[in-house]
């Protein structure tokens, strides 16, 4: 059996969008019969599959400290390794080019160079973007077409558009991943009172940046919804949707995959180019949303 280890961080302030991809690559990595195992940051360990997490290696500290952890826990190593972390480049994947059979990264910044066979970047980017980051020998794979999606929301698709057809438009969603750095949750929700007051809200991962108390700011704003920490199934979630209003991260190409209807409020930098993809191709509506201490409405961009 091929063997493959992920690695990867998430949670708080890093957010879900690594773990999400990663996962989306084990799965179909499982599927054709393949072992993985995923090296994580601690708070990570709880956003893997349950029959993953308790063979998850935990590691941290500098690069060669980390390359490090893997070669003792792995001694003969995988045939491959599969990379997904800003903070990790050529020097860590260079440490462990003769350990692993093959390299791939998956990537969205195209800021640092990387010593890898393949890569992915599911932003609107050109593998000219990449050509002096990576050796000549390196696949790059780039745009929307090659995002990392669970195979659950392709399924969903036809029955999620069929349902859109002729349903009312009655649930939206909030989901500014796994951590609402900029507080837009509340903004969002006061939004939602504003134009659909009698919409049912779910808001996804809320408060974990903030820390604020989203169910009672639901309560107070005359909302019915609930809030969800972590969503096990978030395909069949979003396929009962009828409108997200949410960041311009990896979500965003799997809303699309369900045809989604979605205002986009970018939330980094990297988020940018995304968002201008989704306006072009009528995809999204990219919105700005009014501080928390700011009243009116969506501001289109």
């Amino acid at each position: 059996m091929k063997r493959a280890m992920l690695r990867f961080d998430a949670g708080g302030p890093i957010g879900l969008g690594h773990a999400m991809r990663a996962r989306a690559v084990a799965a179909v990595l499982v599927e054709r019969g393949w072992s993985c195992r995923f090296a994580v940051n601690p708070e990570a360990v709880a956003l893997l599959p349950a029959d993953a997490a308790g063979d998850a290696l935990t590691v941290g500290g500098p690069a060669a400290q980390q390359a490090e952890a893997l070669r003792a826990a792995d001694p003969s190593g995988p045939e491959l390794l599969l990379v997904d972390h800003y903070g990790l480049e050529r020097a860590f994947e260079a440490e462990l080019r003769d350990w692993a059979g093959r390299i791939a990264v998956i990537d969205d910044l195209a800021d640092r160079s990387h010593d890898c066979d393949l890569l992915v970047d599911s932003a609107p980017r050109t593998a000219a973007d990449y050509a002096a980051l990576v050796p000549v020998s390196c696949r790059v794979l780039t745009g929307p077409w090659f995002a990392p999606i669970r195979a659950d929301f392709a399924r969903r698709r036809a029955r999620a558009l069929q349902r859109r057809r002729s349903d009312p438009l009655r649930t939206v969603a909030i989901s500014f991943g796994g951590s609402d750095n900029q507080d837009l949750i509340d903004p969002a929700l006061r939004v939602v009172r504003e134009v659909l007051p009698d919409v049912r809200v779910e808001v996804y991962a809320a408060g974990a940046g903030q820390g604020r108390d989203v169910a009672a700011l639901l309560e107070y704003l005359g909302l019915a919804g609930e809030v969800l920490a972590f969503v096990d199934d978030p395909a069949a979630r979003l396929a009962a949707v009828d409108l997200v209003i949410g960041a311009a991260g990896v979500s965003v190409w799997e809303r699309c995959v369900l045809g989604l209807p979605s205002l986009v409020v970018p939330t980094s930098d990297n988020q940018q180019a995304n968002a201008a993809a989704l306006h072009t191709a009528a995809a999204a509506q990219v919105v700005a949303l009014p501080t928390a201490r700011e009243e009116g409405g969506l501001r289109r961009r």
